[in-house]
């Protein structure tokens, strides 16, 4: 039986012009000056969704998935509104008054029952801290003993907190999601990739794996042969694997990929292997 339920939302969000441009600045692709705003929450499926900006007579329908370029910082989510940066800035648009952005939600969304993941994730009762960069994320160290030798040791000796300075915050806290068994919310392959070399800094070795995993979906011919040197780098057999079979792939399909005089030879022979069984198998 389908334990799914609808219920409905209507919200509105507002912010400060000075804040959103903080924001921004820290977010957004330079390249093209589009920002998104998107609903981030793995529990619930957008059936019936728009955002309105009443100022500017503005008004998106947010339940089908954003078209956006691949490899920005928002490529990944599933309902996204794009707007042009210098737009909403633009006082002749109007999306702010008095320095006051205002948005409005209201849909229909489908949840389902909390996992005991997510309950995990979401409860008061944790009992050691992650500081990054003035934030702070909160984990339960029976968890984290399951997946990192390192942090183990540091449960062992009493440790309550730990201050990392050279990963950034969501790369952290993708890490840790992960250990939850929580997948990487509207994460891009680069940053999987850098959560990869978090939990490889770490020795968390089935963290890697399951990284890996969400990583399969992004591998193209732009970023393949980056991936597959990456895995040696990161050991990480599985994301190896992932990326030998594409390239075999395009290989016997004749498309080519970007790069592929910088793979690493090990890669090469391991591809080259894989091609000649193909043909032999064939």
């Amino acid at each position: 039986m389908d334990s799914a339920f609808e219920c409905e939302i209507a919200m509105i969000w507002s912010i400060k012009k000075e804040t959103f441009q903080n924001i921004v600045n820290d977010a957004i692709n330079k390249h093209d000056g589009d920002i998104a705003i998107s609903l981030e929450d793995s529990d619930a499926k957008v059936k019936e969704m728009t955002l309105s900006i009443l100022s500017a007579d503005f008004k998106s329908d947010m339940s089908k998935p954003a078209n956006v370029p691949i490899g920005h910082y928002f490529d990944g989510r599933d309902y996204a509104v794009i707007i042009n940066r210098d737009d909403i800035l633009d006082p002749n648009m109007n999306f702010f008054v008095n320095d006051i952005l205002t948005l409005e939600f209201r849909g229909v969304v489908e949840r389902k029952p909390k996992s005991l993941s997510n309950s995990l994730w979401d409860a008061k009762d944790q009992d050691f801290t992650f500081s990054v960069k003035n934030k702070q994320i909160k984990v339960h160290k029976f968890i984290l003993r399951r997946y990192s030798p390192a942090f183990c040791k540091m449960f062992d000796e009493n440790v309550n907190e730990f201050r990392i300075a050279d990963f950034n915050y969501r790369t952290v806290l993708y890490a840790l999601r992960f250990c939850y068994d929580l997948p990487a919310l509207n994460a891009n392959v680069y940053h999987l990739l850098d959560t990869i070399r978090f939990a490889n800094t770490y020795d968390m070795l089935l963290i890697k794996e399951r990284i890996a995993y969400q990583m399969n979906d992004f591998i193209d011919a732009t970023n393949v042969c980056q991936l597959a040197n990456s895995s040696l780098e990161y050991d990480v057999p599985s994301l190896r694997f992932y990326c030998i079979r594409f390239m075999s792939y395009c290989i016997k399909n004749g498309q080519t990929y970007d790069r592929a005089l910088e793979l690493n030879d090990a890669i090469k022979i391991e591809l080259y292997n894989s091609c000649a069984s193909h043909i032999v198998n064939s």
